[in-house]
């Protein structure tokens, strides 16, 4: 049995936010207030117990980002967006590990479909568009200055609202892929019941600030690994909960499927979830449309199967997620994150 698309609900369209509503909460007062960055004198926390030298490096990597977001925070929002575009392409050329892992996995994905010079301005404005999402991320923190710079379109926002009207909750899976966390805050702020599972920062310093920024938008946090009750309550309330479905980690079960023709190990959480609460699986992905214009896309709701056979169920489903994300990264591929050591796990590696 395929996954396959869920039934539409009976409730009428009307009954759901319409967009320019959900787009005019954003800035609607009260608004978020905004977050100082945090002293680069804090006291130091002990960052790792490996060595000394991963201490000291794990300590200028706080003071580094630290002082970029107060650098990009008093220069005002449009000329730093620019300025972090041109530094993003520079870093094409300066950051040579990055860029041979990139137009490495650019090759063997769509090297047949593209040329060396296709694949090279790929890369280039996805450098680019990453930084300028780091960027952003920074700009959360003052949240009229970002929302009023930012032009925002919400597509297929209707399958988002039919899915949440069932009740049955709703498993958002995305991936690196545009300004995820951009997106996820705005929907929170929009008024939904977003939660979103993140990986715990190394320094508790930087956890805070980012936690802080997070919360006051309304998106409700869970960290990896810390609490899976809470994850269940969210779906079993008919919230909708973020979660990335394009990172190679063998921490957590995952399974191989086909992704770009080639065996790719895929965690199986969220559509073990899926299947157990009942709950739909939305695709949702940030496009970014220029520098200051992110589209919002969210697919047809469509249901994990529940058949005798789970292991199979939990497969199928994961390689249809897959096969979603490869069509639309095919489509636009300087949106996704291509120095993402994505096939780093190979079958011999499990074995």
């Amino acid at each position: 049995m395929e996954p396959t698309l869920s039934p539409q609900p009976d409730s009428p369209e009307s009954s759901f936010p319409s967009t320019g509503e959900c787009l005019a909460r954003l800035l609607r007062p009260p608004l978020p207030p905004n977050v100082p960055v945090p002293s680069l004198w804090a006291s130091i926390p002990q960052l790792s117990h490996r060595s000394s030298y991963r201490q000291i490096t794990r300590e200028l990597s706080y003071k580094s980002v630290l002082l970029a977001a107060k650098a990009i925070l008093s220069l005002g929002i449009r000329p730093s967006t620019h300025l972090a575009a041109f530094i993003g392409t520079m870093g094409y050329y300066l950051r040579p590990e990055l860029r041979r892992i990139a137009l490495q996995n650019l090759r063997d994905a769509i090297g047949t479909q593209t040329t060396e010079q296709d694949r090279a301005r790929i890369a280039r404005q996805m450098f680019s568009n990453f930084t300028v999402s780091a960027l952003e991320v920074a700009w959360l923190s003052r949240w009229e200055d970002l929302f009023s710079w930012l032009k925002i379109d919400l597509d297929g926002f209707e399958n988002f609202n039919e899915a949440l009207a069932t009740g049955r909750g709703v498993i958002a899976h995305n991936a690196h892929f545009g300004n995820w966390e951009v997106m996820t805050a705005a929907i929170a702020r929009m008024g939904y019941p977003a939660h979103v599972v993140v990986r715990k920062q190394k320094d508790p310093r930087l956890e805070a600030w980012i936690g802080q920024i997070r919360n006051l938008s309304g998106l409700k946090v869970i960290t990896r690994g810390e609490n899976p009750v809470a994850i269940l309550r969210c779906l079993k309330k008919g919230g909708a909960l973020g979660l990335m479905i394009d990172i190679d980690t063998r921490s957590n079960e995952g399974v191989f499927v086909d992704f770009f023709g080639k065996p790719t190990y895929t965690q199986v959480g969220p559509f073990a979830l899926a299947r157990l609460t009942g709950a739909l699986m939305v695709p949702a992905l940030c496009y970014r449309e220029g520098l200051n214009h992110l589209r919002f896309y969210f697919g047809k709701p469509w249901e994990v199967p529940q058949t005798e056979d789970p292991a199979r169920d939990i497969f199928r489903s994961a390689q249809m997620a897959s096969r979603i994300l490869e069509d639309r990264i095919r489509e636009r591929p300087e949106q996704w994150a291509w120095f993402h050591k994505r096939w780093k796990t190979t079958p011999d590696k499990i074995e």
